[in-house]
């Protein structure tokens, strides 16, 4: 694996979820790596006597539940925190311009006068904690867990409390886009859960048992069944060239959701979704404290 820097680090390509093109054992690596990238830029800069205290893992929490950790983000978001100056990855950095002057060349060309108003009222109230990751992590999950896992649980732990905690915020007309980012979240979440635990085969704890027990319940089983498979594929990839399908624009989601998997409304899906949100927010958050 490469050493930090612009021409090396993050691998390329590595902006998608994780664990949907690659290996396993690629994503633990991937993950180890981020994990040493940000410890050489963020620590051994203090004198000798403080060290102790310098901090390399950032926790963002509502409430006391985190949402979002430092390392797992820049991973999943390709920024290297040697680059302070620089906010986002090569990719994302490459995507705002573009869509930036397209948005400014269609604003000047719209007929009538227009401003901008804001559809969000975003008031989370987010705090921030630093962290070092090697102490932090030494007590989360499974001490038969290399950090790698545990990054990547906290990963999965952050985005269940963002589905539970901050999304809820956003949805008041921005409903589809909201259940559609829950979905994809919560399906390849499961995948990534199922993964971890199969790679313990033999490890019997009280958290390996309520994680095991929920992604037993039916509405895991639901979700990651082939019609929740068939909901994520349309919540990602917007193409549909089946004439089967219908939109129904009476419907949330014009009525796509039922289209393709008959087992499934709008309803029952948001009432399975929240059921597994919650549970496994609750399991991930307590695993090892």
């Amino acid at each position: 694996m490469a050493t930090s820097g612009k021409k090396h680090w993050p691998p390329m390509g590595r902006t998608q979820w994780p664990l949907t093109n690659r290996s396993y054992d690629q994503v633990l690596a991937e993950m180890q790596e981020a994990k040493a990238v940000s410890h050489r830029a963020l620590t051994g800069k203090a004198h000798p006597w403080v060290r102790w205290a310098e901090t390399d893992l950032g926790l963002y929490m509502i409430e006391r539940s985190v949402v979002g950790a430092s390392t797992p983000m820049a991973y999943r978001l390709a920024l290297d925190p040697g680059e302070l100056e620089r906010v986002a990855g090569e990719d994302l950095h490459a995507v705002t311009p573009e869509w930036g002057s397209t948005l400014a060349v269609l604003a000047a060309a719209a007929p009538d006068a227009w401003e901008m108003r804001p559809t969000l009222a975003l008031d989370a109230h987010i705090k921030y904690k630093d962290r070092l990751a090697s102490r932090y992590l030494k007590n989360r999950y499974e001490p038969d867990f290399d950090d790698a896992e545990k990054l990547l649980l906290l990963m999965i732990e952050a985005d269940f409390n963002t589905n539970r905690l901050y999304l809820p915020r956003t949805q008041p007309g921005h409903e589809g886009p909201c259940l559609r980012a829950r979905i994809v979240t919560t399906y390849h979440s499961l995948k990534a859960l199922r993964r971890i635990l199969d790679r313990h085969p033999g490890l019997d704890t009280a958290g390996t048992r309520s994680i095991r027990g929920i992604l037993a319940d039916p509405a895991a089983k639901r979700l990651c069944s082939r019609d929740g498979k068939m909901v994520r594929n349309r919540s990602v990839h917007y193409q549909m060239d089946d004439p089967s399908i219908i939109p129904d624009f009476n419907k949330p989601m014009f009525g796509i959701i039922e289209a393709v998997a008959p087992s499934f409304t709008w309803e029952t899906l948001d009432t399975d979704l929240r059921s597994v949100e919650d549970q496994l927010a609750d399991a991930l958050g307590s695993w090892g404290k």
